[in-house]
């Protein structure tokens, strides 16, 4: 796995950023810090967490503690979907040669051993794959920026099913309650089908973007965006699209992620916050949560949920998504400095913050600096 680490020259304290293979190991934050993109879990124990640079984490034990698989890749992993704990989907981006932290072209992989090699099930040089969906181990379909593919053998065939060029707008994210009745958001339009993907209409154009969307059955759904300069909003239908009504118009910040276990208990994430709601949408509560920036949510089941994102960050709620809790360790600071007076005894600052290790850089011990000031040597 590409390992990202921070080097410093303790003479003139100046940063750089390496990426290697294998000779690096993370040291703070654990277990590590690379970006987080999704996370997706098959029950309450077992669960990934993937990322930028061929990031892979999974856990056996409900996030406990995590481990990290070498998935021998370099490329952004943005989505993922499991069957089991072997067997697993991922779209992974190629890597701009002007820009490495950008996201390139999409293509689809597929594992059977746990993640630790990954098979290109597809991969079209005038295709970029956005997003997928699995209904199961063997239906799913994915978008491109006009084009919309599916699959009825695990992703063994691609086939491409419908091709739109007369919009300007791609498609963005795309979700199926079944064989028939799916729907793909493309900027301020909701497209529907309900004859597997070979047709679609448009049902409804919003008046501002939207991001996300999530139905229940083959009549009620949601969609989240954003209602600038309002920041946040979410849109309820109770007729499969063709109708919406604003649920909630947010200054939070704008809405992303959105999930829904039935048709009262659901989920949506902003930026940096997760608001559930006990009547499908009527009302929302805020959560109680440190500020981080998130990119996906997933639960379970009522009460266990996850979240991750930008850093290496990953969070969990025990309590249906009321309170939630770190599951890292560690300090997410830009550091500017790094010293070390022997082989055991160094010192980091970054941000406000002065890190210690008396063992080589094995653990560390956050320090009082006395200030709130940032910190540069």
């Amino acid at each position: 796995m590409k390992k990202l680490i921070i080097i410093l020259f303790s003479v003139h304290c100046s940063l750089f950023t390496v990426h290697s293979y294998g000779q690096w190991e993370w040291q703070n934050p654990l277990p590590q810090g690379n970006n987080l993109t999704d996370v997706h879990f098959i029950d309450n124990d077992h669960g990934w967490a993937v990322g930028k640079w061929g990031t892979l984490l999974t856990t056996n034990d409900g996030a406990a503690s995590w481990e990290t698989v070498n998935t021998g890749m370099t490329n952004h992993i943005t989505d993922i979907w499991l069957e089991d704990t072997l067997n697993a989907w991922a779209i992974a981006t190629t890597i701009s040669n002007y820009n490495p932290y950008a996201y390139g072209r999409g293509f689809i992989l597929h594992t059977s051993d746990g993640g630790q090699s990954w098979n290109e099930q597809f991969s079209d040089t005038n295709l970029s794959v956005k997003d997928f969906f699995f209904l199961d181990s063997e239906n799913a379909w994915a978008i491109g920026y006009h084009d919309i593919l599916h699959t009825n053998d695990g992703g063994e065939h691609w086939e491409l099913l419908y091709s739109d060029t007369t919009s300007n707008w791609g498609y963005k994210t795309i979700f199926f309650v079944d064989f028939n009745y799916g729907w793909v958001i493309r900027f301020r339009d909701i497209l529907c089908t309900t004859d597997g993907g070979n047709s679609w209409d448009t049902l409804y154009s919003f008046p501002h973007t939207i991001n996300d969307v999530f139905f229940i059955d083959q009549n009620h759904g949601w969609v989240t965006g954003n209602n600038y300069p309002y920041y946040g909003i979410i849109w309820h239908t109770n007729d499969g699209g063709i109708s919406w009504v604003v649920q909630n118009d947010s200054t939070t910040g704008e809405f992303y992620d959105i999930q829904f276990i039935d048709h009262n208990l659901g989920w949506a994430m902003s930026g940096n916050n997760i608001l559930r709601t006990n009547d499908g949408g009527v009302t929302w509560q805020d959560s109680i949560m440190p500020w981080k920036s998130l990119s996906s949510i997933h639960f379970v089941s009522p009460d266990t949920g996850y979240t991750v994102g930008d850093k290496g960050v990953i969070m969990h709620s025990y309590d249906g998504g009321s309170q939630w809790e770190e599951e890292f360790d560690g300090i997410t600071d830009y550091f500017s400095c790094i010293d070390f007076i022997d082989l055991e005894n160094g010192w980091a600052v970054g941000g406000n913050h002065i890190l210690h290790t008396s063992d080589g850089g094995l653990t560390w011990e956050l320090q009082n600096s006395g200030t709130g000031q940032s910190l540069k040597s």
